[in-house]
């Protein structure tokens, strides 16, 4: 085994195990940031459907009034 295969993982097979641990979802695998992802903010996301929404009305607007 080369020195770029050791350390990029190359070499190492695709057993049915590891095939099977890849799939596990977040919450079944236990993951630390899982609880943190659910409980997020929710001000994001209503600050990108005022930014969009506003973002609409403008392109309605000029629309409106030059069409």
């Amino acid at each position: 085994m080369s020195i770029f295969e050791h350390q990029h993982g190359l070499a190492r097979s695709l057993t049915a195990e590891t095939a099977r641990a890849a799939s596990v979802l977040p919450d079944e695998a236990g993951a630390s940031y899982a609880p943190a992802l659910r409980y997020s903010s929710p001000l994001p996301w209503a600050l990108a459907i005022v930014i969009g929404a506003g973002l609409w009305a403008g392109i309605g607007w000029l629309v409106w009034r030059f069409v």
